[in-house]
Parts: C-alpha cells; sequence; structure tokens
C-alpha cells in the first residue's frame, strides 16, 4: 500500500489578541485547556457571519494556518478569502484566482500545508483539479489536473507533508471505499496518476472523509459522515475505531492534539435534525497509546468524554461540509479553527503562555518626562553601561531648543569647569529591555529603525562612531553580535536626525536584546539616538538607485570604470582591483547601462563612423544593492553617505581623473530612475503638540507644511490616518480612550514622532 507522507512542520507563531469567551459545555473536567480565548469569530452563532460566506452549498472548506484562516467560496464568484489573526476585524482578502475554472463547481475545498495554500474543484465525474499557491500574492499553479473517470471527487481532501520536501494529497471520493493519493518530491507531483486505495477496513464509505496526522507519529486519523473516526498507519492498516454510532451524528475532520500534556480529539460535529454545527472536543488519555486510548474511548458515554463545545450556528449543513485545523505555538497554546459551511468559523486559542519580552511592536521616543526630566532617565526596562568607567554614559536631554521631546546622548569629549573641551573614548551601551520578535507575515519582515545625529557645530567633529547589536540570550557583552557599526561624515548637517534601518526578520520567533554602542570614537563631540521602533512592515523590493552622467566624447573607443567615494577623493573603491576596465565604441549619441560590479567580457567593439562627434554618451550604473570593497572589508552602498563617480579615458582634463577630485564627473539619480530617500526628521524644536495631556483635542503646528498625521496607540495599532495640508493641523482625540499613544507628523522635511497622553 501506498504510504503517507510523515508531517513535519514548524508553524507561525502570531501573539496573543484578546477576545471574548464562547458558551462552552463541558461535561468532563479538564483544566488542561484553560484558558480559552477567541482570536477570531465569524460565526452565524454570534451574528458575525458575513454574508458572502452564509450559503452552506456554495462556501465548503476552510482551512488555518497559523496566522491565516481561508475559506473556499462561490457566491459572488470564485474566490479564497482569507483573514489575518493579527487584524480580525479588516475585511478580507482573496487569493489570485487566475486560471480556476473547470468542473462542476471550479473552486470547493481549500487546505494549507504550512504557507503552502492548495485549493480544489468538485467534478462529478470531470476533469479534477488541485491548484497550488506558493504564497498570498502569487497567481496559483495547476498541481493535479486528472480525468476522475466515474468517480465524484472534490468534497474533502487534505495534504499531509511538507510540499516544498515530500508531501501526500489525500483526496475521497464519494460513494465509495477509495481514497486517491498524489505524491509531492521537492515541490513537484511525482506523477499526475494517482495510486487508488481501497479501505476495506473501514465501516462505511469515504463520504467527505479526510485524513489527518497524529503529531509526532506516522499514524492517522480519518472519519466521514458513515465510519465513525479510525486510526490508520501510513498502510492504511486499522488499528483502532470508534464507530459511527458513539457519536451524536456525523464525525468530521478529525484532529488528535496535545496540551500541558494531556491528549484530546477535536472533530466537528454535524447534525441536520435538529440542525447543529458544532466543534467537540473529548478527553483521550485513557490508553499508554493513542491506539489503546481509542479503544478506550469507543468503549466509554460520548457525553461523558466531552470537555469543551461550541456552537458554529444552526443552518443546515447537508454536505457535512466543514474545516478543522490545530495549531500549536511555539509557547505552547494551541489555535483551533472551526468551520462549518453555511455557518462561518471560529478561531480560538486554548492557554496563555507569552514571551517573557515585549510584543512588537516595540517604540520608544525618550520624551522622559517633560522638561524637568532628570538627565539620568532610562525607559522602563532599558539599561545603560559605561563599559570604561570614565564616568560618562548614555543620559536624556530634552533636545535642541529645550523642546520638551527628549532623545539620548553619549559624548566623546566634554568641558571642564573651566570651560575647556578635554578629549573621551567612550565605550557607552544603551540596551533595550527583552523582545519578543512575533513572527512576521506573508511579505512583511521585521525592522528596527532608530534615528542618529551628532550636535557638533563644527563639521571636523561629527564623526562620532557607533554599533548596533543584538543579543538572543541575555545583556553580557559577549552575547552580542555586531549588526551594523557607522561612522558620522563631516556631511551630516548639525542636530539633524538620520534615519537608519536594519532588518531583523533573521531572528523571528526569537526574543532579543538590541544595544546601541557608542565606541571607537575619541575628541569629537556628541551622538544623538531617538526613536528606537521594532515593528513589522511590508517587506518591498528596493527600489532603483541609477546613478547617471552624460559626458560629450569624440568616436572611438573609451574605457572607463565605476567608484564609489566615502570622503576625500580615492581610487581605493572601484567595482573590482586591478584587471580590465569596461569598454564601449562611441559611435554617435548613445545611452550605456551598466550594473555595479558585473564585469562583462566586452562591453562593445565597432570602429566609428564618419562623423567624429563630439556625441553625447549617457553612462548609466545600477547601484541598487551595490556592495563596496571586497572581503571581510565589504560594505553595502548607501546613497545617502557615498558618492559615484565614472572615471576613463574621455580625452582632455577629465581623461582618468581620480574619483572624487573633478567634481564634473560625480553621478547623480537620473530621471529614468527613482530613489526613495531615508526620510531625515526635522529639529523636534520645529513640531509643536499641545496640550499634552490632552483631552478632547490636540493641535499639532510646524515651522514647515504638514502632510499627514498618523495616530498609533501602545500596541502599534492604527487609530487615525489623516492627510492633511497646512502649518497647523487641530486633532480630535474625543474618541481615543485615555492612555499613551505614539503621533507620527510627516512635512515636507522630513518626520517627527511624538508620544502624546490623552487624560480626561
Amino acid at each position: 500500500m501506498k504510504k503517507f507522507t510523515q508531517m513535519s512542520f514548524a508553524f507561525l507563531m502570531i501573539f496573543l489578541l484578546s477576545g471574548a469567551f464562547m458558551p462552552v459545555q463541558a461535561n468532563k473536567d479538564s483544566n488542561a485547556l484553560d484558558p480559552v480565548t477567541i482570536l477570531m469569530d465569524k460565526s452565524q452563532a454570534s451574528g458575525t457571519l458575513p454574508d458572502f460566506i452564509n450559503d452552506a452549498g456554495a462556501s465548503r472548506g476552510a482551512a488555518f494556518n497559523g496566522q491565516y484562516v481561508f475559506v473556499a467560496s462561490r457566491q459572488g464568484g470564485n474566490n479564497i478569502y482569507y483573514w489575518n489573526v493579527n487584524n480580525p476585524d479588516a475585511e478580507p482578502q482573496t487569493l489570485n484566482m487566475t486560471g480556476v475554472s473547470g468542473g462542476t463547481f471550479p473552486i470547493n475545498d481549500v487546505t494549507t500545508a504550512g504557507n503552502h495554500i492548495f485549493g480544489c474543484n468538485m467534478v462529478m465525474p470531470g476533469m479534477f483539479k488541485v491548484y497550488h499557491w506558493s504564497s498570498l500574492t502569487v497567481e496559483p499553479q495547476v498541481l493535479i489536473e486528472y480525468d476522475s473517470g466515474t468517480a465524484r471527487l472534490g468534497d474533502a481532501f487534505t495534504v499531509i507533508g511538507n510540499p516544498a520536501q515530500s508531501a501526500s494529497v489525500v483526496v475521497s471520493a464519494l460513494n465509495t471505499n477509495n481514497f486517491y493519493v498524489w505524491e509531492i518530491e521537492n515541490g513537484t507531483l511525482v506523477s499526475g496518476t494517482p495510486e487508488i486505495i481501497e479501505a476495506t477496513e473501514l465501516d462505511g464509505t469515504v463520504n467527505f472523509a479526510r485524513v489527518t496526522q497524529v503529531p509526532g507519529e506516522n499514524l492517522f486519523v480519518v472519519s466521514g459522515s458513515s465510519i465513525g473516526v479510525a486510526l490508520i498507519d501510513e498502510d492504511l492498516n486499522l488499528l483502532a475505531g470508534i464507530p459511527s454510532d458513539f457519536f451524536p451524528y456525523w464525525s468530521m475532520y478529525p484532529h488528535i492534539f496535545y496540551h500541558k500534556g494531556e491528549r484530546f480529539l477535536a472533530y466537528i460535529h454535524v447534525k441536520t435534525d435538529p440542525v447543529e454545527n458544532k466543534l467537540y472536543i473529548l478527553d483521550l488519555n485513557d490508553g499508554a497509546t493513542v491506539a489503546e486510548a481509542m479503544t478506550n474511548l469507543a468503549a466509554s458515554t460520548f457525553a461523558d468524554e466531552v470537555v469543551y463545545s461550541v456552537s458554529l450556528g444552526t443552518v443546515s449543513n447537508g454536505n457535512a461540509s466543514v474545516g478543522l485545523d490545530v495549531v500549536t505555538d511555539p509557547f505552547g497554546n494551541v489555535r483551533v479553527m472551526a468551520y462549518a459551511a453555511g455557518n462561518g468559523f471560529v478561531l480560538q486559542q486554548f492557554g496563555d503562555e507569552a514571551p517573557d519580552g515585549m510584543p512588537l511592536p516595540f517604540m520608544e521616543t525618550f520624551d522622559g518626562e517633560g522638561e524637568d526630566t532628570p538627565d539620568i532617565w532610562l525607559p522602563e526596562g532599558w539599561v545603560s553601561i559605561d563599559a570604561n568607567n570614565d564616568g560618562f554614559n548614555w543620559y536624556w536631554s530634552p533636545g535642541p531648543s529645550a523642546d520638551p521631546n527628549g532623545q539620548m546622548r553619549s559624548q566623546s569629549a566634554y568641558q571642564d569647569d573651566e570651560g575647556d573641551w578635554q578629549a573621551l573614548s567612550p565605550d557607552n551601551w544603551l540596551i533595550t529591555p527583552r523582545i519578543f520578535m512575533t513572527q512576521p507575515g506573508e511579505n512583511e519582515k521585521i525592522q528596527l529603525s532608530f534615528k542618529i545625529a551628532t550636535g557638533a557645530q563644527t563639521p571636523g567633529f561629527r564623526l562620532e562612531n557607533y554599533s548596533v547589536l543584538i543579543s538572543t540570550s541575555d545583556t553580557e557583552f559577549e552575547s552580542f553580535e555586531n549588526l551594523w557599526t557607522e561612522t558620522l561624515t563631516a556631511d551630516f548637517d548639525q542636530n539633524v536626525f538620520y534615519l537608519r534601518e536594519l532588518d531583523l526578520s533573521a531572528y523571528a520567533g526569537e526574543e532579543v536584546y538590541i544595544a546601541f554602542r557608542h565606541h571607537d570614537v575619541s575628541d569629537m563631540d556628541r551622538l544623538f539616538l531617538d526613536d528606537v521602533f521594532v515593528e513589522i512592515v511590508a517587506d518591498e523590493e528596493p527600489e532603483e538607485l541609477i546613478y547617471s552622467i552624460s559626458i560629450f566624447l569624440n568616436a572611438g573607443e573609451v574605457e572607463y570604470k565605476y567608484f564609489v567615494v566615502v570622503d576625500d577623493p580615492s581610487w581605493d573603491l572601484g567595482e573590482w582591483t586591478g584587471g580590465a576596465n569596461r569598454v564601449f565604441m562611441v559611435e554617435g549619441d548613445a545611452t550605456v547601462e551598466d550594473i555595479w560590479g558585473d564585469r562583462p567580457d566586452d562591453n562593445g567593439d565597432g570602429k566609428g563612423d564618419k562623423d567624429n562627434g563630439p556625441f553625447v554618451v549617457t553612462f548609466k550604473v545600477d547601484m541598487t544593492g551595490a556592495m563596496v570593497g571586497e572581503d571581510e572589508e565589504a560594505f553595502a552602498f548607501d546613497p545617502e553617505l557615498h558618492k559615484v563617480f565614472i572615471a576613463g579615458s574621455f580625452g582632455g582634463e577629465i581623461n582618468w581623473s581620480q574619483p572624487g577630485s573633478n567634481p564634473s564627473l560625480e553621478m547623480t539619480i537620473g530621471d529614468t530612475g527613482v530613489v526613495s530617500v531615508p526620510e531625515i526628521a526635522v529639529e523636534t524644536s520645529h513640531v509643536k503638540l499641545f496640550p499634552n495631556p490632552a483631552g478632547n483635542q490636540f493641535t499639532i503646528n510646524s515651522d514647515n507644511r504638514i502632510n499627514q498625521v498618523v495616530v498609533y496607540d501602545v500596541t502599534g495599532r492604527m487609530m487615525e490616518n489623516r492627510q492633511v495640508d497646512g502649518f497647523e493641523v487641530r486633532m480630535d482625540s474625543s474618541d481615543l480612550n485615555n492612555g499613551i499613544y505614539i503621533v507620527r507628523v510627516y512635512t515636507d522635511a522630513g518626520v517627527v514622532v511624538n508620544k502624546l497622553q490623552v487624560h480626561r
């Protein structure tokens, strides 16, 4: 017999959301499922069922992968809707359904395996199709296209295993004992022809039957409208069974799961007279093995074994179309999504284990306690360490012009009692509280952003050096690894904050400390730090950095190469060290398009023409994602800090000019290139927010035109996003509860972040 593939997944962790309790029926005491939290409720029983999934005959399947709930529906078209557990009140999105067609019903059921999404049509009979979405945003691929012959396929199916490695697609055939099984290896279907397995040992037909795996074992449970619940091995040998008459009616889509050391059996109960659609969870602890426990359960009385149940609604569901998925998060909480066609779904969490670290979004604006904030003030949970014991450490300051919006500072020089400047060589650490890096969703990333500045009036004293480090264990220095080091340049403006952004997605699911270290610098001035945010943001493709320059050239062959200049003119940072130059044959006006570091064997040849020029040749180089330098000394190109020059055999005074020495050869962002310059925040003294604390309204004014105001609560939920146009904006806060809010003010000069307290 064909073996089902063993499933092994690390499911997504999404942090606990609050919610109300559903009515619970529990005839058997068990504290293992407490407490129960409703994460999302779109059910008929609660009166929250969306009208586009309320038809039991047209919205038959649902699935949950740990973050998103999917529902397949033909109401108003063929769609698979999905809801994000992190934003349960938002309108659902839909998968791309390009090419989904054919069959009696083009889309009928949906299931997931990790982040892979699968949907199928229903045929009775016809050309059966299974579609695969590798992510939320892609077009579906036709995974299976199979002539079902006389079989009705597509009422119910599951995918067992990891599709990227090894998995099985298991489809039940109505009014038969047959399962149709396709194998997937390394993301590819092994054969378009399934193995048809007759489950002769099951008591009844496999109508609407589904197969799921017992966690941690190569055992499987299967149920259908007439077979009760059976335990089978990978060869479909029957190991134990609970007959259909043990249950009050149809027992659909069974799952065995563990929580707090106890074993449970969950399934969807469907009854037509009277109409009932429920999630039942039964005790399955009476036995050393799953087989023994199921045998003992069958010998007991159903009502005595019920640990938990909840009603989804009372809309008739004669096809027993259901969805049930059980996902255990990294902290041991169990999330159960229960769905019944025409009645909607409820997503619940059993347990309230949570990380020690603060959840995302993590936001600190260092506003202190107002103008009277002492300089030794630190936000709650933050730690500052003077590692070289020179008596100087990170300290709080209200910022330029005595603005109460504060920032953290560290010195590399100080004035003594006589007013003379004395050098410091700081090794000052500023460390965040422990932060839990919530798992980002599809097309999202975890981003650390912060703003950095210097207070030196003289450009030559602005060369402060700092690093950003991360630890996944503790705050001992040796536990930190370096993420980013930067030495500020003389080009930095005094008291102007520059935004920096780092991708921390590699630490998803972990608890971390982040450190800002001021070090390896002496006798400069002061380093400023503000607005440290760690949050989940959209993971967008980097925008193009196309640098260009137009040069008058005579006909003939020219050699050239591109260089990056950081500070002073230098030949050091070319696209490559030594070797051949780029070559281009000038024959007329032309545009040359290159990619930094891409070494072609030959960029052109030819003999020119009768017209010797001069011609206008435009050179363009794509600096998107460019790395400058070699090996361990390589660093990422930064358009805010670095310049791009071209050098070559151009003749006259510009023939092989040292990069940086001839301003006329500096390349700039061309009209055909698009660049997103990192936000530069205006000095906070130029934006005022008052009164603060606010009652039912507050006012923002700025020396620069205000374009947008966004208000967040402390959990990062957007409360208001207002487009404006003016120098003063009056905001209504009457709908905000008492508490702390984050206000982002977007002006023509940059972005300022303020804390707002609402108190009535």
